[in-house]
């Protein structure tokens, strides 16, 4: 099975190490890593889905802040269930007080705008077969969301992860993350009715 992975990167000093260690961890797979340098991380990832050639797409970021074992986790996963099209890592962490109430609310909102039942909305951490990941181009600032968005519910499975330490950077979430949300939930809500 070949397995492409698209890693969105600016400025990432940690994505050659991270290529290595999943082409260790994926041995048994035909590996395709895509860096993509697209300004813009949702512009990156589409223009990598569009240059993926593989039976499976998995989008993670180049941090090191995805486990490269959860992406093989998932990747063995997908490959054996008829029934599901994605995969959706799910963050379980011991994170500060702010951070989780951030995430608390962008579940809330989530769960009360698309009806989904996520712990983490904000995940950039997917896996999919390539028919379920082919966009004509998306139209938010949450890729990862809008994939699940127009997924049907009973084919979505999920997995959860405890993410690792970023190397060398900090969270990127900030409070504004919400609204940015809550505007590409409105928009995802409206496209659902037309």
């Amino acid at each position: 099975m070949r397995v492409s992975i698209v890693l969105p990167v600016k400025n990432e000093p940690y994505a050659k190490t991270l290529e290595h260690e999943i082409h260790n961890i994926l041995k048994h797979y035909n590996c395709e890593i895509l860096f993509q340098c697209e300004e813009g991380i949702t512009n990156a990832v589409w223009h990598g889905i569009k240059r993926a050639k593989g039976n499976l797409i998995a989008i993670m970021d180049s941090d090191g802040s995805h486990s490269p074992s959860d992406l093989l986790m998932m990747v063995n996963y997908l490959e054996k269930s008829p029934s599901h099209d994605i995969i959706v890592a799910q963050r379980f962490n011991c994170y500060p007080l702010h951070r989780k109430i951030l995430s608390l609310a962008c579940a809330w909102l989530t769960r009360n705008f698309l009806g989904l039942r996520l712990d983490d909305p904000l995940t950039a951490f997917i896996v999919g077969k390539r028919e379920a990941m082919q966009f004509n181009k998306f139209n938010g600032c949450k890729f990862a969301l809008e994939i699940i968005a127009k997924t049907p519910r009973s084919r979505i499975a999920t997995w959860h992860t405890i993410h690792r330490a970023r190397n060398g950077h900090k969270s990127k979430l900030k409070p504004i993350e919400g609204i940015y949300l809550l505007k590409h939930l409105l928009r995802l809500k409206r496209e659902s009715f037309e």
